[in-house]
């Protein structure tokens, strides 16, 4: 958790960093990433070629391009993308399917952190 709530999320191309509790700026949708499945490292290849695959998804979901967003604090730094205006039903379903242990949660006001919990998620702000 202590993990989590010290990671900055970075997206160049908005010119926005985002933190778990803190403002979205306005931002609605979710950050999702692929790299390191259920926190587990993994080599570069294995992540860039999950990466691909969870870009192709979110284009078939949202209308807009995924933004690049670069996510972690210290020592774990890991790629995500933000999708504008997608679900959190879908969001959920997506970082199950990549096997993630949590994404973030853009309402418009706050960033908020959700648990993946097998098919249920749990928001902690």
């Amino acid at each position: 958790m202590e993990a989590y709530r010290s990671s900055n999320y970075v997206c160049p191309s908005l010119r926005h960093n985002w933190t778990i509790g803190g403002p979205a700026g306005g931002h609605r949708g979710a950050i999702l990433g692929a790299w390191n499945p259920h926190s587990q490292r993994q080599s570069l290849w294995r992540n860039l070629r999950a990466d691909r695959q969870l870009k192709q998804r979110l284009a078939r979901e949202i209308s807009e391009t995924p933004r690049s967003v670069w996510g972690g604090c210290a020592s774990w730094w890991e790629h995500h993308y933000f999708a504008p205006g997608l679900d959190p039903r879908t969001a959920c379903r997506i970082a199950g399917w990549m096997r993630q242990n949590a994404w973030l949660w853009l309402d418009g006001r706050h960033v908020c952190l959700v648990y993946c919990a097998g098919r249920r998620a749990t928001r902690a702000a």
